[in-house]
This record gives C-alpha cells, sequence and structure tokens, in this order.
C-alpha cells in the first residue's frame, strides 16, 4: 500500500512538472522581463505615436499632448527617458510595434479586434463619442454622404 501511494505521489509531481513545462508561463514572464531589462538597459522608452493636435505636437516649448504627457509619466516612473517616434499613419505604427522598433503606440487608438489578436491591448483610459454639428436654423441633416 505504501508503495501505491508513493507511486500516485510521484505520478502526480510529474504530471504537474510536465504541465509546468508544456504551458508558457514561465516563458510569458521572462519574455516580459526580457522587454523591461531591455528598456532599462538602452535607458530609454521608444513609444510611436501619430502627429496630431491632441496625442502628440511640438511647439515652441517642446513636446506636447495627451499621449506624450502619458508616456513621459511612464518613462519616469520607469527611471528611463522618453523617445517618442511619429508616423504618418496607424499602419505604420502598428508595423513598427510588430517589429519591435517601439515599445509602445500611443495616438489615440481605437480597439479592434484585429489589433487585439496581434498586440497586447492596455485599458481604455479615453472615450468619446460622434457628434454631428450644422447650422442653426438649417435642416438636421438626414444622410452622410
Amino acid at each position: 500500500m505504501k508503495g501505491l501511494f508513493l507511486r500516485i505521489i510521484t505520478a502526480l509531481a510529474l504530471l504537474f512538472w510536465a504541465i509546468d513545462m508544456v504551458f508558457p508561463w514561465q516563458f510569458l514572464r521572462h519574455t516580459e522581463e526580457n522587454h523591461y531589462a531591455a528598456i532599462q538597459s538602452r535607458g530609454a522608452l521608444y513609444v510611436g505615436t501619430i502627429n496630431n493636435q491632441i496625442s502628440y505636437f511640438t511647439n515652441k516649448d517642446g513636446e506636447r499632448g495627451f499621449e506624450y504627457e502619458l508616456a513621459k509619466a511612464f518613462a519616469d516612473s520607469l527611471g528611463v527617458e522618453l523617445e517618442m517616434k511619429t508616423f504618418d499613419n496607424q499602419e505604420q505604427l502598428f508595423d513598427e510595434l510588430d517589429k519591435h522598433n517601439i515599445d509602445l503606440a500611443a495616438a489615440h487608438l481605437l480597439y479592434h479586434p484585429k489589433n487585439a489578436e496581434r498586440f497586447q491591448i492596455g485599458p481604455a483610459y479615453y472615450s468619446a463619442s460622434w457628434q454631428l454639428a450644422y447650422r442653426k436654423n438649417e435642416n438636421r441633416p438626414k444622410k452622410f454622404r
């Protein structure tokens, strides 16, 4: 009876060890640690964005914008410099993120299931609704062209 009990315990231990080796938990943790270590070793957080009036722009005072302020605060919390990289459109932005040329994409991006399949999506921190503005004392538009 004692031998059977030891065999069952050994089999369960081997089963749990095999499950731990098969599932990517360790790989995911090491990947995150390696990414963090890469940011720390280069001393800079690379953030991709699209140049516009809200999320990121430059003026006489330097870099500004909502996404810039968030990225700057995050880089400061990591103890590294922030390096913003601008792109012409979202396709270029996501391509660079896919190639690991930037660490984050921040450009008032909308959720899309296609992007959720390729990238880890962070929590929403901004929401807006579409509004239609038309001239006073005119009929409300019925169609969009």
